[in-house]
């Protein structure tokens, strides 16, 4: 009897120290998982800062780069190519400023054919100049075109008290390319040929 009560206590004991080990090395993974979890919080913030800071400069060293790059680039562009932007401007200026001054001639020879209250040969003075102006424009349009198709990069044609200023894009002009230009600008604006002033511009 007495074997069996101390085998019962045995078991008994067995069994509180088995849920005594169990509970312990519950409560230890828990709270190893615990101070895991924490610790893998921290450096994960840890990592998120140490990224974000890196992520930054190194942008900011990406964008200082291309920044200072760009700068080179400009800086090398700008002294090689300030000169032809600044030609380029000078034959699209021209051409434009040219063009407005037509317009706003027609739109004031239109206004004096409109206008009832002067005489008819105001008007039909009106309309010569509209004529004239009109043939004008479309001389230096084929013109251009034509100089243009004779190899030349680009060229602005300005008529002035029929005297024709023909500016070519180029360094330099042969007596050859001279007289492509002459005959162009003849034959489209009939003028004689001490009429015709031709310069390049580079």
């Amino acid at each position: 009897m007495e074997k069996k009560i101390n085998m019962e206590k045995v078991k008994q004991m067995t069994l509180v120290l088995c849920g005594v080990i169990l509970l312990g090395v519950g409560f230890m993974n828990y709270n190893t998982n615990e101070e895991e979890t924490s610790s893998e919080i921290a450096v994960t913030d840890v990592g998120n800062r140490v990224g974000d800071v890196q992520l930054v400069s190194s942008n900011a060293i990406v964008e200082n780069e291309k920044s200072n790059t760009s700068a080179l680039v400009d800086n090398e562009t700008n002294s090689t190519s300030n000169n032809e932007s600044s030609n380029d401007n000078y034959f699209t200026k021209t051409k434009l400023e040219r063009d407005e001054m037509y317009s706003r001639m027609l739109e004031s020879y239109q206004k004096i054919i409109e206008n009832k209250e002067l005489p008819e040969t105001q008007k039909s003075i009106a309309v010569q100049e509209i004529d004239k102006i009109n043939k004008a424009q479309n001389s230096i349009m084929i013109s251009e075109n034509l100089i243009v198709n004779k190899g030349f990069e680009d060229v602005v044609v300005l008529v002035n008290n029929n005297v024709v200023n023909v500016v070519v894009k180029s360094s330099f002009l042969s007596n050859e390319d001279i007289g492509k230009i002459q005959n162009i600008v003849e034959r489209e604006f009939d003028v004689d040929l001490s009429k015709v002033n031709i310069s390049s511009k580079t």
